[in-house]
């Protein structure tokens, strides 16, 4: 009888094989165990620390309580001072005082420098020694200097108040009369002169070409025309000048003219203002009169001779005109008339 052997057990050969163990010794695979100690992804943790979202705190507490004291960042906020700030006095500010005292301390110590450098220089020493031993002429100088400067001072005051203050009383407030002088643009006349008072134009500035002209041989025949009054522009041609009877009788005639037409000079004594009271006249004040004496060619316009004078005739006149103002003036005499006029009548051209 053979014997059958029996297959080994199973067991025995298990132990040869550890594959079919079970999974829980295996470290490959932990996904399925709880983690724990994973610091990866701690997103459903509760997070203290954020302050971004403090809507899960109870409704009953204020609003405005957590978004004060959420986060310790708060402090560092707008509204948070930093120990550097300079509004409070901070290091900043201890900075920038003392920059300016050091500054200021380098402007002073300069400034002594360049005094001190001055102080050495020889001008002055020169002045430090005049000042304390000034010359002996330095005292009259001055005194002088002052005296001049009181006396240029004191004529600018009078003579201010006298010429922008109000005339003196013995002035009548001087006017202009019309005719007081030549247009500047003379106009000629068509007509010739043909009667006295056409020549009286010539002091409006009319002249007249037809008439002799101003030339050739002495003497040249002359005539004066006169306004003394303030009140109108009216001029009179006088007829005749008073002139000394030593003269030959061509020169007298120069001053006489019998004929206007031959007439080569004009002479135009205007009354321009009354000045000093002289004497009383009656009902009337006879006044210094001030006068423009001007001299022109007939033919032309031009003016030979402009010249301020004063009446010098000083006597109450024979009779007054009938409406003459309270106050006239004193006359040119013909005396007067005759020195300033002679050299253009005697003299040749």
């Amino acid at each position: 009888m053979t014997d059958k052997q029996t297959p080994p057990p199973a067991t025995p050969a298990a132990a040869g094989a550890p594959t079919p163990a079970p999974s829980a010794t295996r470290p490959v695979a932990p996904t399925s165990a709880p983690s724990a100690t994973r610091p990866v992804a701690p997103t459903s943790a509760p997070s203290a620390t954020r302050p971004v979202a403090p809507a899960p705190a109870p409704s009953a507490a204020p609003s405005a309580a957590p978004s004060v004291a959420s986060a310790p960042g708060a402090s560092a906020g707008v509204g948070a001072r930093t120990p550097d700030s300079s509004v409070d006095g901070g290091p900043d500010s201890g900075a920038s005082a003392a920059g300016v005292r050091d500054r200021w301390a380098a402007v002073s110590g300069a400034a002594r420098e360049a005094g001190r450098r001055w102080a050495s220089t020889s001008f002055a020493q020169g002045a430090a020694r005049l000042w304390a031993h000034p010359p002996r002429w330095i005292i009259p100088a001055v005194s002088v200097a002052v005296v001049l400067v009181a006396v240029l001072a004191g004529y600018q005051v009078l003579g201010g108040a006298g010429s922008g203050g109000t005339p003196p009383a013995a002035w009548n407030s001087p006017s202009i009369a019309p005719s007081a002088s030549a247009p500047l643009a003379p106009r000629p006349s068509a007509a010739p002169v043909k009667r006295t008072d056409d020549l009286a134009q010539v002091c409006e500035g009319v002249f007249y070409p037809k008439s002799p002209r101003y030339t050739g041989r002495a003497p040249h025949q002359i005539s004066v025309g006169v306004t003394d009054s303030l009140t109108g522009p009216h001029r009179r041609i006088r007829a005749a000048v008073d002139i000394p009877d030593s003269l030959a009788k061509p020169l007298r005639d120069a001053w006489l003219p019998s004929d206007p037409a031959k007439s080569q000079l004009v002479a135009c004594v205007t009354l321009t203002k009354s000045g000093t009271p002289i004497r009383k006249c009656d009902t009337h004040q006879l006044a210094r009169g001030v006068y423009t004496l001007s001299l022109y060619e007939v033919a032309t316009g031009r003016r030979l001779l402009k010249k301020q004078l004063y009446g010098d005739a000083t006597t109450c006149p024979n009779a007054v005109p009938v409406g003459t103002a309270p106050t006239i003036a004193s006359t040119v005499s013909d005396k007067v008339l005759y020195q300033q006029l002679k050299n253009f009548v005697v003299a040749s051209r």
